[in-house]
């Protein structure tokens, strides 16, 4: 069914979305640098 492959990658993309908006959230509540998320 392409219509299951294509529910996960939509729902992945959201997840992938929300993650980020998280991060840049918390970059700019605490001015982290973003040097400091790649370890």
């Amino acid at each position: 069914m392409h219509y299951e492959l294509n529910s996960v990658q939509h729902y992945t993309f959201h997840i992938k979305n929300y993650a980020l908006s998280i991060v840049h959230y918390e970059l700019k509540q605490f001015h982290i640098s973003p040097v400091l998320w790649l370890f």
